[in-house]
């Protein structure tokens, strides 16, 4: 389902198909992370998704309190893609994601608040960029 660019926000939203400027790879070019974020969904969950400019097969697994999902053959570029996202203000089980290269992979560790079960899923947009979804049920 579509859904507005927030006012102001000039990121990529899953499913309008925004194309921020300076974005890290066009679709299809390189194995490169384009773009993380965080969304509250319409139906009150929550999710946390990786943009990348190739498909992939990311993991989700258990780690401690929180969970990791590990997306395998692809690289995460410097910059603002390497910072923490802070979410512990937002009603949803996510607390805090941070991304991180390892080796051959991208690392995604999530920190929740409480037990949750997530989902994981794959989906290529219309724009051709991919994208990983790690997603919350409503709190």
């Amino acid at each position: 389902m579509a859904q507005p660019a927030p006012t102001g926000y000039g990121g990529v939203v899953p499913g309008t198909g925004n194309v921020p400027e300076g974005i890290a790879a066009e679709p299809g070019s390189t194995r490169v992370v384009t773009w993380p974020g965080f969304q509250m969904t319409p139906d009150g969950g929550s999710r946390v998704f990786v943009q990348t400019a190739v498909p992939v097969k990311p993991e989700l697994r258990r780690a401690g309190a929180g969970f990791v999902v590990v997306i395998p053959g692809v690289t995460l570029p410097a910059g603002n893609a390497r910072l923490a996202m802070d979410t512990q203000y937002f009603k949803t089980p996510v607390q805090r994601v941070q991304m991180k290269q390892t080796g051959n992979a991208v690392t995604v560790t999530i920190d929740v608040k409480g037990k949750t079960k997530p989902t994981l899923r794959t989906e290529k947009a219309a724009n051709g960029y991919f994208f990983t979804f790690v997603e919350f049920a409503p709190v």
